[in-house]
C-alpha cells in the first residue's frame, strides 16, 4: 500500500484509544466498507420527521441552508446505539483570504510547496438527535475552509493510480481538515470517543500526536447493491485510511466517497463511513447518509452574484459572446467555466474540457465560437450545440485544438474571423480561420525577443520573458495591432504585406486600453471604449451607466446619477496586476476574475440590504 504522506492532528483534551503496546498496521485488520442498511425507517424512526430525501440540483458548490442527515450506528459488542446527526450549512457573503498551503510529506525534513489558494469560510451547525428525533446536543464548527469539502476525494484516488502526487496531496490535505475539525468539534469528538479513549500512559505526558495516513492507492469501487438513492449519488469509491497515536494504529476507518454534489459537499462526498478500535475491532461507529436537501436560495438568487474560488495557477482569462448569451472564465485545472447570462439563474456552468495547463486567455471569435489559450495550445470551442436552452450537455470538449510553440499569454480579436495571439518573448502572431477551425492561417507579426540570462559559471542561455497581463490591444482592424512592452506602446502596421513597427511611445501607466492602443496611431482614431479592461483599474459598460473599479476593492459607481451611490460590491484581489474584468455588451452584467477567483455580477440589481448579509 503506498501511503504519500503522513498528516499530525493537533489533539486538545482527552479523546480517543487504549493499550500502551505499538500497533502496527499490518497486525490490524482492514475496517470493512460500510454498506447502506437496509429498513432505515425501523432502525432510525424519527428521520422521516427531520429531513428526507436527495436535492442534488443547481451549482455544484454549497450555499446556506445545505443540509444532510446522517444515520449512525454505535457499536460496543453486541450492544449498539442510534443517533441522528443532521448538518447544515452557513455561508456568508464573499470575504476572500489568500493563504499558502504547506505540509510535510512522509520523508523528514521535507517539505513540498501547494500553489495558493482563494478560500471562503464556511460554518456547520451539528445536531445530534436520539433514534426518534429528540434533540440530544447542539454545536456550531468555526470556519472552515470551504476546498475541504466542495473538492473531491475521487480525484486522489485518480492521481494515485497515475502517479499524480501533488493532486494526492492536496486530497489528503482535505481529509486532514476533516479530521481536525471532528476533533475540535463537542459532537464530534464526543462520537469518536466511542470507539476508543486515550490511556493513562505516561509517554503520552511527553508526547501526544494523532497522525491521519491515508491510502488512496488501495481505494476500490464501492458496491451498487443495497444503494437506496438508486445511483444518484454517482460513482463511489471505498476509500480507507487510518488515525495513529504516536506511530501506533489507533482508529482504522473505511469511507465510501462520491463527487460532492451541493448538500453532500457538507460532509464532502462521503455517504458511508465505517470506523473501528484497532485494539477491539467490535468498538465500531458505523454511519450512512439518509438524506440530503438544498438550501432555499442560491447566492445569484439572493444577491445577484456568485464566486468560485480556486488555485491561484489555474490562469486567467474572461470573454462575453459579442451577443451577450455566454461569458467564459477559467475554472479547475483542464476547465474553462462557461455561463448562460440568457438563464434564471447562470449559477451551474457548463464545463469546457481541455489541456490542463493554466489559461492563458480567452476570446469570442464570434457569437458560437469560443478560442481557449491554454497551455501550449489553442482550443477551439463550438456552442452551436448549445443555442437551445434546454441543451443537455454538462461539458464540451474542443472541437479543434491548434498547437503553438509556447504558452499562450493573451488572445484579442482583429475582426472578423481573425484573432491575434500573443506568445512568451513579446511574440505576436495572427491567425485567420477559414471553414477549417484547426487550421488557422497563422502569419507572423512580431518575433520572439529572447534576453540571455546565466547561471553561475554555466553558458548563457535564452530567456523568454513573460509578457505582462494586457501586453496586446487589438481592436477592429485585422492589419493593426498595439503592444505594451517594457514601458513603451508599439504599433504594428501590415502594409503591402509586410509588417512594420512604429516608432515607439512611452507608456503611461494607468491609462485603459483603448488610450494605449491609440498611442502612436498614424492616423486620427477614436479609442476603443474600455469594456473590458486587463490589469485592473476602472471599467465602463457601453451604454455608459456605470462604472467599476477593480482592484483591492471592487467599486461599483454609478454614472450621473446621484441617487445611486458608490456600492462596495465585494473584497477584491491583493495583487491588483494580475485582474481582468469587465461589462458584457448590454451593461447588465460585470465580471471579475483574478488569480483563483471568479465573480459575476448582475449590477442592476439593488444593494444586498444589512439582515440579508
Amino acid at each position: 500500500m503506498r501511503c504519500p504522506a503522513a498528516w499530525s492532528v493537533g489533539l486538545g483534551g482527552a479523546c480517543l484509544l487504549s493499550g500502551c503496546a505499538t500497533t502496527r498496521p499490518e497486525d490490524v485488520p482492514q475496517a470493512a466498507p460500510a454498506a447502506f442498511t437496509a429498513a432505515v425507517d425501523g432502525r432510525w424512526p424519527g428521520a422521516s420527521g427531520i429531513l428526507r430525501g436527495l436535492q442534488l440540483d443547481g451549482e455544484r458548490t454549497l450555499r446556506s441552508g445545505d443540509c444532510v442527515l446522517y444515520g449512525l450506528e454505535i457499536a460496543q459488542g453486541e450492544r449498539v446505539t442510534r443517533h441522528l446527526l443532521r448538518i447544515e450549512v452557513q455561508r456568508p457573503r464573499p470575504n476572500f483570504v489568500r493563504g499558502t498551503l504547506w505540509f510535510k510529506p512522509g520523508e523528514e525534513g521535507a517539505q513540498r510547496h501547494i500553489p495558493d489558494r482563494i478560500i471562503r469560510p464556511v460554518e456547520l451547525e451539528f445536531v445530534l438527535f436520539d433514534e426518534q428525533g429528540k434533540e440530544l446536543q447542539r454545536s456550531r464548527s468555526e470556519q472552515t475552509p470551504d476546498w475541504a469539502f466542495e473538492t473531491s476525494f475521487l480525484e486522489g484516488i485518480r492521481a494515485a493510480n497515475t502517479g499524480d502526487v501533488a493532486t494526492e496531496t492536496m486530497a489528503s490535505l482535505r481529509l486532514l481538515q476533516i479530521v481536525n475539525l471532528l476533533n475540535a468539534d463537542p459532537i464530534l469528538k464526543r462520537l469518536l470517543g466511542e470507539v476508543a479513549s486515550i490511556p493513562l500512559d505516561l509517554r503520552l505526558l511527553f508526547r501526544r500526536e494523532l497522525r491521519i495516513v491515508p491510502a488512496f492507492a488501495a481505494a476500490t469501487p464501492a458496491a451498487a447493491a443495497g444503494d437506496p438513492f438508486g445511483g444518484a449519488l454517482g460513482e463511489g469509491f471505498d476509500l480507507p485510511f487510518d488515525l495513529t497515536l504516536n506511530d501506533s494504529v489507533f482508529v482504522r476507518l473505511s469511507a465510501t466517497v462520491t463527487e460532492p454534489r451541493g448538500p453532500t459537499a457538507t460532509a464532502a462526498g462521503i455517504v458511508l463511513l465505517r470506523a473501528q478500535q484497532a485494539s477491539d475491532p467490535t468498538r465500531q461507529i458505523r454511519l450512512q447518509l439518509l438524506a440530503a436537501a438544498r438550501g432555499p436560495r442560491s447566492e445569484w438568487d439572493e444577491y445577484g452574484m456568485l464566486a468560485s474560488c480556486g488555485a491561484v495557477d489555474e490562469g486567467l482569462g474572461l470573454a462575453f459572446a459579442p451577443d451577450g448569451r455566454w461569458v467564459a472564465m477559467p475554472g479547475p485545472r483542464g476547465t474553462v467555466e462557461l455561463r448562460d447570462l440568457a438563464a434564471v439563474d447562470p449559477s451551474v456552468p457548463l464545463a469546457l474540457r481541455g489541456d490542463t495547463g493554466a489559461v492563458g486567455d480567452l476570446a469570442f471569435l464570434d457569437a458560437t465560437t469560443l478560442l481557449v489559450g491554454r497551455g501550449a495550445s489553442v482550443e477551439v470551442f463550438d456552442l452551436k450545440a448549445l443555442a437551445s436552452p434546454a441543451a443537455p450537455a454538462a461539458e464540451l470538449r474542443p472541437c479543434a485544438v491548434v498547437p503553438t510553440t509556447r504558452s499562450v499569454r493573451a488572445l484579442e480579436l482583429g475582426g472578423a474571423r481573425t484573432c491575434f495571439v500573443g506568445l512568451p518573448a513579446g511574440e505576436i502572431q495572427r491567425w485567420t480561420f477559414g471553414a477549417q477551425m484547426g487550421q488557422p492561417d497563422i502569419e507572423a507579426v512580431r518575433a520572439p525577443i529572447a534576453v540571455e540570462a546565466r547561471i553561475g559559471d554555466a553558458p548563457a542561455v535564452p530567456f523568454y520573458e513573460t509578457p505582462p497581463l494586457g501586453f496586446l490591444a487589438a481592436g477592429d482592424d485585422r492589419d493593426r495591432v498595439a503592444v505594451q512592452w517594457r514601458d513603451q506602446v508599439v504599433v504594428y502596421l501590415r502594409r503591402d504585406g509586410v509588417w512594420q513597427a512604429q516608432p515607439p511611445q512611452p507608456f503611461v501607466k494607468g491609462s485603459t486600453r483603448g488610450q494605449r492602443w491609440a498611442q502612436g496611431l498614424p492616423e486620427n482614431r477614436a479609442p476603443m471604449f474600455d469594456t473590458l479592461g486587463k490589469g485592473g483599474g476602472f471599467v465602463a459598460n457601453a451604454p455608459g451607466t456605470w462604472r467599476v473599479y477593480g482592484g483591492a476593492s471592487i467599486l461599483l459607481l454609478s454614472v450621473g446619477n446621484e441617487k445611486k451611490p458608490t456600492r462596495l460590491l465585494a473584497s477584491g484581489h491583493d495583487d491588483e496586476g494580475a485582474i481582468v474584468h469587465g461589462f458584457d455588451p448590454s451593461g447588465r452584467f460585470y465580471a471579475f476574475v483574478a488569480p483563483g477567483l471568479r465573480m459575476l455580477f448582475d449590477v442592476t440589481r439593488p444593494a444586498p440590504t444589512p439582515a440579508a448579509r
